[in-house]
Formats: C-alpha cells, sequence, structure tokens
C-alpha cells in the first residue's frame, strides 16, 4: 500500500508541475510604441553574399562550377588543381584559406 501514495505523491506532483511551468498564453505582443530602428540599410543588407546567393541565378556561378562542387565535398587537392586550371582567382584564394586552417 505504501506504493500507491507514493504513485499519487508523483503524479500529484507533476500536475502541479505542469500547471506551474505551463507558461500560459498572453495575448501581449510587446509595447505597440517602440520605434522601428534601422541596423542596416537595406541597400547595404541586399550586396550581402547569402541575400545575393539566395538567387538561384546568382548560384550556377558556383555550383556548375566542379572547383567549388568538390570544395564543397571538402576534396581539397580536385579543387585546387580545377581551380588551377580554370584560373579562377577566387576558388584559388579560397584554397589558400582552406589550407591555412589546416595548420591552425
Amino acid at each position: 500500500m505504501m506504493s500507491r501514495e507514493w504513485l499519487r505523491l508523483f503524479v500529484l506532483i507533476g500536475m502541479v508541475g505542469l500547471v506551474a511551468c505551463g507558461g500560459g498564453s498572453s495575448n501581449s505582443t510587446g509595447p505597440t510604441d517602440t520605434p522601428i530602428v534601422e541596423v542596416i540599410s537595406p541597400a547595404l543588407l541586399a550586396k550581402t553574399w547569402p541575400v545575393r546567393l539566395a538567387n538561384n541565378e546568382a548560384r550556377q556561378v558556383f555550383e556548375n562550377d566542379r572547383g567549388w562542387q568538390h570544395l564543397f565535398e571538402r576534396n581539397y587537392p580536385q579543387a585546387m588543381a580545377a581551380f588551377v586550371h580554370s584560373k579562377n582567382a577566387d576558388g584559388i584564394a579560397r584554397m589558400h584559406f582552406e589550407y591555412s586552417v589546416l595548420y591552425r
């Protein structure tokens, strides 16, 4: 019979915990009189690489290049060879960066 009392106690504590930690719903969305502050200009934001490469056509340059494909696969020797063969200066610079990271 002692185990039933413990079970009841644990169930009671669990139910109280659920109610206490339930984080009820709040219809408040925060202060409405807070002004919107522009942290970064939209023109500058549009120039960032994550925004630019969200466009499929802009990514085609990288997705169709064997050097970038090998780099993505972390196949550094083939990536470097492909970049050197195509004379892709950005790719070669990226490979130099990747190789330098290996020596940290």
